[in-house]
């Protein structure tokens, strides 16, 4: 039948060689024609729903070589191909033309549906951020389960230098230890954050008899001998982040900041009437790198690493700090989360009393908590 004459349906299926088939095969255009002298808005309706009813076999088409010699192209439309090409489910409101005939919208046309071709989707406006990497502010408070302690210190004084104590091997002190955490985060914008964090750990240990002398700053306490051990570290951290990747659901930046630990290390043979105690506030500077990533709406995974070889004249070593994090943001306003945690320092420090310590300490821990964010 001749396209447009009496008792043409409107509508045809043409092969056209197009370089988006691959393997030399031809994607199936489709044009609307409106019935010579009809101005009946049913032949629109009739357009459309066959359209929709035949775009599936127009994407098998294009799968497979075909030929129809009897097809002429009357109009086609590049658009319609991406759309086919896309294999969306499409409703396309047809406009007539100045010819008569009828052609798919144009970009920027009246009605272009929600589902528009490439071409229509380039002025959308990007997806929304994830907000759950993005809080104003974040209370954190938990349990931190810490194990794999390894605490050695040598502290010398004015009788000479002192032997090295292991703190686990030599005197019992807890290989582990369970403490509150307390985290605190405040969003200045995308870019600029402040983080802080607060733990207490005290660990403390027993030995009947000393397997040998220990000289420990200016006191000796002889093998034998009952000595009761305190091992405490006060840990506060506060730290500056600078963001320099913020799209919407992805962070990365860099940090710089302070760990003050507070060291505070005694024995103590009350047999004898000897005891020591050397005690230090060190503040312990750190530069690092992390980052966050919205897994989805809900669940966030966070990281940090921070570390730093220094040597501030009465003090000087290494330390380093990182941990790793999965949160939820549960309800509203309140969610939880877990991490790992891993911290090492090895420091010369001048203490009290002209004492002078060497010590090596660091843990691995688990930590569960909950979260309040705005």
């Amino acid at each position: 039948m001749d396209p447009g004459a009496e008792g043409d349906p409107g509508y045809s299926l043409m092969p056209n060689p197009s370089p988006h088939c691959s393997g030399g095969k031809r994607l199936t255009r489709i044009r609307w024609t409106q019935p010579r002298g009809s101005t009946d808005s049913s032949n629109l309706i009739e357009t459309e729903t066959m359209l929709f009813l035949l775009l599936p076999l127009a994407v098998a088409v294009c799968q497979s070589p075909s030929s129809n010699p009897r097809s002429r192209e009357v109009g086609t439309s590049p658009v319609l191909e991406e759309w086919l090409l896309e294999g969306a489910s499409l409703f396309v409101s047809p406009q007539p033309s100045s010819s008569g005939a009828f052609q798919p919208p144009r970009d920027g046309a009246e009605g272009v549906p929600a589902f528009a071709p490439p071409a229509a989707r380039e002025d959308r406006p990007e997806g929304e951020e994830y907000a759950n990497i993005y809080p104003k502010f974040t209370l954190s408070a938990g349990v931190l389960l810490l194990e794999n302690f390894n605490s050695s210190i040598q502290v010398s004084g004015d009788a000479g230098a002192g032997v090295v104590v292991d703190m686990e091997d030599l005197l019992d002190v807890d290989s582990d230890a369970t403490v509150g955490r307390i985290d605190l985060h405040y969003s200045f914008n995308k870019r600029h954050w402040v983080d802080a964090a607060y733990y207490d750990i005290q660990r403390s240990g027993s030995t009947s008899a000393t397997t040998e002398d220990i000289d420990f700053g200016d006191v000796t306490i002889p093998a034998g001998s009952s000595v009761d051990a305190d091992f405490g570290t006060r840990i506060f951290k506060l730290a500056y982040r600078y963001n320099f990747v913020t799209d919407e659901r992805t962070v990365i930046g860099a940090s710089l900041g302070v760990h003050s630990l507070g060291l505070n290390v005694k024995l103590d043979a009350a047999a004898i009437s000897v005891d020591e105690t050397f005690k230090q506030e060190l503040p312990l500077p750190l530069v690092g790198l992390h980052g966050a990533y919205a897994l989805s709406r809900k669940w966030s995974l966070l990281a940090d690493v921070e570390l730093l070889q220094f040597d501030l004249g009465s003090y000087r070593g290494f330390v380093g700090d990182s941990r790793v994090a999965l949160n939820h943001d549960t309800f509203d306003h309140w969610g939880w989360g877990v991490s790992i945690n891993n911290f090492r320092v090895e420091a010369d420090a001048e203490g009290n009393d002209g004492l002078e310590a060497n010590f090596d300490y660091g843990y691995e821990g688990l930590m569960a908590y909950l979260r309040f964010y705005l």
